[in-house]
């Protein structure tokens, strides 16, 4: 796979392989790219929980209307 980068991102990649931070910029890219899998795996897992608590709160939110009917007509 090839990629082109953006100067100003191709420079800071170049800076830190002659850093020794990684010792190809291939290695800095792939960092990078797990990096932001990390964080979208993150973000839909906090927005997949954000839709159970939600169907869980519209669950609580029926069972307790259905309750309080059952209770003023008993």
């Amino acid at each position: 796979m090839n990629s082109h980068l953006p100067k100003d991102l191709e420079q800071f990649v170049q800076a830190k392989v002659r850093s020794g931070r990684f010792s190809s910029s291939d290695e800095a890219i792939a960092e990078a790219v797990q990096s932001l899998r990390q964080r979208e795996e993150a973000e839909e897992a906090r927005v997949l929980e954000g839709i159970r608590r939600g169907l869980e709160d519209a669950r609580w939110a029926r069972t307790a209307r259905r309750g309080s009917v059952r209770g003023y007509q008993a």
